[in-house]
């Protein structure tokens, strides 16, 4: 079987997730192109608007396993970016997201993540209320987002209540504002 070329629109989407990648990675192609050791006139076809080319096979598997980037999202669109180990509830699904999160980002051996990454999970104990936990440290990371957002609601609330006109000014406006006289 002859070798085959994804059509222009798979091509330039691809290259467009690629993109997005790479810079919410890398922050630059130049940074990507070193840590992958990429040559730039590899990566100029395929940054090209018009027809690009898009990555070999093997340089597609070692995004997959060196940047944790997920095929099915570079080569199909679909969610999520990172791969994402399958999990039965909600805290496993988190722990999942934040393992892939980390392995994208952090330079270190699969052996020594490995080993942390599981040290970090043990410690994780729902009777403790996940204190010093992935859990935990996500709670309490949101938390002051939370917090500010409330207190602006709060503080939005109350000066709307003190702008509020009292409907009795509606329906009698002369009790309010003596000058006022409706027209006939």
């Amino acid at each position: 079987m002859a070798r085959t070329r994804p059509t222009a629109k798979d091509a330039e989407a691809i290259c467009r997730r690629l993109n997005q990648f790479v810079h919410r990675r890398y922050g630059s192609w130049s940074a990507f192109e070193e840590e992958f050791g990429i040559p730039r006139t590899t990566r100029l076809g395929w940054s090209r608007r018009k027809n690009p080319s898009v990555p070999e096979v093997p340089i597609l598997l070692r995004l997959a396993r060196e940047g944790n980037l997920n095929l099915n999202w570079l080569l199909l669109g679909e969610s999520p970016e990172l791969r994402v180990c399958p999990a039965d509830n909600p805290v496993e699904q988190f722990y999942a997201i934040i393992e892939a999160e980390l392995r994208a980002t952090e330079k270190v051996g699969a052996v020594d993540f490995d080993y942390v990454w599981t040290q970090i999970k043990a410690r994780s104990d729902i009777a403790h209320r996940h204190k010093d936990t992935v859990v935990g440290l996500a709670v309490d990371g949101v938390r002051p987002v939370f917090q500010n957002i409330l207190l602006g609601m709060r503080r939005t609330d109350a000066l709307a209540k003190l702008l509020q006109v009292p409907s009795s000014a509606v329906n009698n406006p002369g009790q309010f504002y003596s000058t006022f006289k409706p027209r006939r």
